[in-house]
């Protein structure tokens, strides 16, 4: 399963960068990521935090759901370099987004 949860990412990333130019150094596409505590959330950071800049972990609307800040200690440990941060809620984030963003919402999230 993490073989082809990394090629998908891999395939969704390339395709969107492909799409969106952008100055070296940057990364056209944001990744909000939440996710219930009793999914394989460990394979889901390692896959995800590598490709990524920027990850903004939220929690899942649920008793179920891992904190955020699980999330954003897991995603740190497998990349130093991305920008992970929790926030309050997926609408928080959400607001947060430019109209050119491309976002993409990972995870136990339901919309």
């Amino acid at each position: 399963m993490k073989i082809q949860a990394q090629t998908f990412v891999r395939l969704c990333s390339g395709q969107i960068r492909d799409d969106r130019p952008c100055p070296p150094g940057t990364d056209p596409v944001d990744y909000y990521l939440g996710v219930l505590a009793d999914k394989n959330w460990e394979t889901v950071c390692q896959t995800l935090a590598p490709l990524a800049t920027n990850i903004l972990a939220v929690p899942v609307s649920s008793t179920r759901t891992l904190p955020p800040g699980t999330l954003v200690e897991a995603c740190k440990a497998t990349r130093t370099k991305a920008t992970v941060q929790a926030v309050e809620s997926l609408n928080e984030a959400l607001a947060s987004t430019r109209r050119d963003e491309v976002v993409v919402v990972a995870g136990s999230l339901y919309l």
